[in-house]
Protein backbone atom coordinates (compact mmCIF):
# COMPACT_ATOMS: atom_id res chain seq x y z
CA UNK A 1 0.00 0.00 0.00
CA UNK A 2 1.81 3.26 -0.67
CA UNK A 3 1.80 6.22 1.58
CA UNK A 4 2.30 9.61 0.82
CA UNK A 5 2.81 12.63 3.04
CA UNK A 6 1.14 15.67 2.40
CA UNK A 7 1.89 19.00 3.47
CA UNK A 8 5.66 17.57 5.10
CA UNK A 9 7.11 20.16 7.45
CA UNK A 10 8.90 20.36 10.92
CA UNK A 11 5.85 21.68 12.71
CA UNK A 12 2.42 21.83 12.18
CA UNK A 13 2.26 25.94 13.53
CA UNK A 14 5.57 27.10 12.42
CA UNK A 15 6.95 27.24 15.86
CA UNK A 16 10.23 25.15 15.00
CA UNK A 17 12.45 26.51 11.67
CA UNK A 18 15.28 23.39 12.81
CA UNK A 19 15.69 20.18 10.26
CA UNK A 20 15.63 17.60 13.39
CA UNK A 21 11.95 16.02 12.00
CA UNK A 22 12.70 16.12 8.18
CA UNK A 23 16.36 14.51 8.52
CA UNK A 24 14.12 11.96 9.74
CA UNK A 25 11.20 11.72 7.93
CA UNK A 26 12.36 12.78 4.44
CA UNK A 27 15.29 9.84 4.15
CA UNK A 28 12.64 7.35 5.43
CA UNK A 29 10.07 8.22 2.74
CA UNK A 30 12.65 8.07 -0.17
CA UNK A 31 11.85 4.54 0.14
CA UNK A 32 9.83 2.45 -2.65
CA UNK A 33 6.02 3.19 -1.78
CA UNK A 34 6.14 6.47 0.01
CA UNK A 35 6.41 9.80 -0.77
CA UNK A 36 5.82 13.40 0.60
CA UNK A 37 5.06 16.93 -0.71
CA UNK A 38 7.27 19.64 1.41
CA UNK A 39 5.21 22.51 2.59
CA UNK A 40 5.46 25.20 1.23
CA UNK A 41 5.89 26.17 -1.92
CA UNK A 42 4.94 29.79 -1.45
CA UNK A 43 7.26 32.84 -0.51
CA UNK A 44 5.44 33.82 2.62
CA UNK A 45 8.60 34.22 3.82
CA UNK A 46 7.98 32.19 7.11
CA UNK A 47 9.57 28.81 8.80
CA UNK A 48 7.54 26.20 6.12
CA UNK A 49 7.88 28.70 3.06
CA UNK A 50 10.65 26.39 0.62
CA UNK A 51 11.17 29.55 -1.66
CA UNK A 52 11.86 33.39 -1.40
CA UNK A 53 10.39 34.65 -3.95
CA UNK A 54 7.93 33.16 -6.54
CA UNK A 55 10.56 33.32 -9.52
CA UNK A 56 12.15 30.44 -7.54
CA UNK A 57 14.67 32.03 -5.39
CA UNK A 58 15.10 29.46 -2.17
CA UNK A 59 14.28 30.41 0.95
CA UNK A 60 17.28 28.81 2.53
CA UNK A 61 19.38 31.61 0.34
CA UNK A 62 17.40 34.45 1.61
CA UNK A 63 17.87 36.54 4.92
CA UNK A 64 15.30 34.96 6.60
CA UNK A 65 16.23 31.50 5.55
CA UNK A 66 15.49 28.51 7.57
CA UNK A 67 17.18 25.01 8.40
CA UNK A 68 14.00 23.57 7.51
CA UNK A 69 14.32 25.20 3.89
CA UNK A 70 17.83 24.75 3.20
CA UNK A 71 17.88 21.15 4.49
CA UNK A 72 14.96 19.78 2.35
CA UNK A 73 16.15 21.59 -0.84
CA UNK A 74 19.53 20.08 -0.29
CA UNK A 75 17.63 16.65 0.17
CA UNK A 76 15.67 16.90 -3.29
CA UNK A 77 18.30 17.68 -4.94
CA UNK A 78 20.56 15.14 -3.57
CA UNK A 79 17.40 12.67 -5.06
CA UNK A 80 19.21 13.26 -8.79
CA UNK A 81 22.24 12.12 -7.90
CA UNK A 82 21.09 8.84 -6.57
CA UNK A 83 20.10 6.17 -9.03
CA UNK A 84 16.65 5.07 -9.65
CA UNK A 85 15.05 2.99 -7.27
CA UNK A 86 13.88 -0.31 -8.61
CA UNK A 87 10.82 -1.57 -6.15
CA UNK A 88 10.97 -5.30 -4.45
CA UNK A 89 9.21 -7.98 -6.35
CA UNK A 90 6.48 -9.68 -3.49
CA UNK A 91 8.19 -13.01 -2.32
CA UNK A 92 6.01 -15.50 -4.30
CA UNK A 93 3.59 -18.00 -2.57
CA UNK A 94 4.86 -21.13 -0.58
CA UNK A 95 3.39 -23.89 -2.56
CA UNK A 96 0.13 -25.66 -1.50
CA UNK A 97 -0.15 -28.45 0.51
CA UNK A 98 2.61 -27.36 2.39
Amino acid sequence: MPVVFGETGETYDDSECTSANMKVILPWADRPQRGYAAWTWDAWGSCPSLIFWHGGTPNSTSPAGTAYALYARNHMLSMNARPPIVPVSPRPAPPSGS
